[in-house]
């Protein structure tokens, strides 16, 4: 009977973890469709601004050229007529030819304006619906992750098991201060692109200190471009933290470390921590002691 139970407990683990996984890379895969979308939506949201601003200025000049037209409708015409020279009458009538055409042409860009800026209206109102069914989407995974997590963190200490998971809601986070920019999808308004952080990105101050979040073993050091010196710790159960933009002093390849071992110090760069599950980047926001 117990090995039974002990053979349906190491089903549902790995039951459990393999919907883990999948959910880790859906929700990646989620937020890059939220970066492009939000993306898409500022875009359309300038351009219908800009619209706005150009239509607010076609009006005027038509509003000008209408009280030309309203000048034109009171003049004499006959005065026109009167003219003896028929090179002069030729020239009056091309005159009165390009006006019309002019006011015709600035009349119809108006319209076109219009129409442009009305399609750019139901273009933003359906980017923002389908940005909030993403976001939707999005809360329904991580809480179907976080309710996977909880099962498998009773199954573990069912079978008594080492995890890095069992210390979610419990670990020091790897440096002190506030992270600027936390887990998720951002835009940079300025240059209109759209760009992921798949961790937690801190402001270093140099000198700081850079704490294991878990215990775990050095699994990789080397110097990465634009990050610089860069450390990979390996924990159980196929969990993995991220450290770069440090500057480590004696820990070398295979070294075995404890929570809240330091590691190494920042450097006047940003600092840059993230961690895995497998492949997939998580968000680490729920593991720690500290609010991010």
């Amino acid at each position: 009977m117990n090995k039974l139970l002990l053979l349906a407990v190491c089903f549902l683990v790995s039951t459990t973890l393999a919907s883990e996984k999948d959910l880790e890379k859906r929700i990646n895969l989620t937020l890059d469709k939220k970066a492009q979308i939000d993306l898409e939506l500022f875009k359309t949201d300038d351009d219908v601004k800009q619209l706005e601003n150009t239509i607010r200025q076609k009006r005027k000049v038509l509003l000008q050229r209408a009280r030309a037209l309203s000048y034109l409708k009171n003049f004499k015409w006959g005065g026109l007529m009167s003219f003896d020279d028929p090179t002069t009458f030729e020239r009056n009538l091309r005159i009165l030819s390009s006006l019309n055409k002019f006011d015709f042409s600035l009349f119809q860009d108006y319209k076109a304006s219009l129409r442009n800026l009305a399609q750019g209206r139901v273009d933003l109102a359906d980017y923002k619906k389908e940005l909030d069914q993403v976001i939707n989407q999005l809360q329904a995974q991580e809480a179907q992750l976080f309710a996977d997590e909880q099962i498998r963190k009773s199954l573990l200490a069912t079978e008594k098991k080492k995890s890095l998971l069992l210390f979610k809601g419990k670990m020091s986070a790897p440096t002190e201060g506030q992270a600027k920019l936390s887990f998720g999808s951002y835009r940079d308004e300025q240059n209109q692109y759209a760009f992921l952080i798949r961790g937690l990105l801190y402001e270093a101050k140099n000198g700081r200190k850079v704490y294991a979040v878990g215990p775990g073993q050095v699994i990789f050091r080397d110097v990465i471009p634009h990050w610089g010196e860069t450390l990979i710790i390996q924990h159980d159960d196929n969990y993995f933290s991220v450290y770069a933009g440090i500057q480590v002093e004696s820990l070398k390849l295979k070294d075995m470390v404890k929570m809240k071992d330091v590691l190494a110090v920042t450097k006047e760069s940003d600092f840059y921590f993230e961690l895995r599950h497998f492949e997939n980047p998580i968000n680490p926001k729920n593991w720690f002691k500290e609010k991010l």
